[in-house]
């Protein structure tokens, strides 16, 4: 079930990329929480972003200051 949720969100992101119906940005954000509630993750989904953002966060801060030098 899990594996047939995930290539069909793929192929929603290819598909709504290629066509241009929906920006990079939204398509990130939208198309995982559909698939997640669509999945049952729904009370999840919370505890999901928090520890998402914990983990990009430093990368993030990392990116912001090393652009200036290698551009």
């Amino acid at each position: 079930m899990l594996v047939a949720l995930s290539f069909a969100m793929f192929a929603c992101f290819i598909y709504l990329l290629i066509s241009g119906r929906m920006s990079a940005v939204a398509t990130l954000i939208l198309i995982p929480s559909i698939f997640a509630l669509i999945g049952g993750f729904g009370p999840e989904m919370g505890v999901m972003v928090i520890k998402g953002v914990r983990t990009i966060a430093p990368t993030g801060v990392m990116l912001i200051f090393a652009w200036p030098i290698s551009g």
